[in-house]
């Protein structure tokens, strides 16, 4: 004799608000969206009246199926695909900028470094390959 069992009702809406967590949250880090640190204030500034411009790109011979991951002060800002880059504004002060590549990452830890913001100012860079390592070269 075959016995059935239903599925709690509460289980089943639990699962599906996890699945779509998961598939809404690299959409929201994708799309460059600005996260707040938990804890903390936002590195971010709306403007360059109150904070400095930075510009991000990517060289295009890191090939078409490489992301490269950008992260301010801990705070993942943006995947880049090909063609793609970022701009945004950020606070006056110090601030610690990471990349990484992915899906198959070829460091361990993200390449870091520290960029002082001056309100007014505007710093771009170019994520490329130096030495068989993903690093971000200012624009001159």
């Amino acid at each position: 004799m075959k016995t059935s069992r239903s599925l709690n009702p509460f289980f089943l809406s639990g699962i599906c608000l996890i699945m779509a967590v998961i598939a809404i949250a690299p959409a929201a880090v994708s799309a460059g969206r600005q996260v707040v640190p938990a804890g903390g204030t936002s590195p971010f500034a709306t403007s360059l009246r109150d904070g400095g411009r930075v510009i991000m790109r990517r060289t295009p011979g890191l090939g078409n199926d490489v992301f490269v991951n950008l992260w301010i002060d801990g705070v993942p800002v943006r995947g880049m695909g090909y063609g793609q880059s970022y701009e945004g504004f950020l606070r006056p002060g110090p601030h610690t900028v990471a990349v990484m590549v992915s899906p198959k990452p070829i460091d361990k830890d993200p390449w870091k470094m520290t960029l002082d913001v001056k309100a007014g100012a505007t710093y771009s860079f170019t994520a490329a390959s130096y030495a068989g390592h993903l690093v971000l070269k200012p624009n001159r």
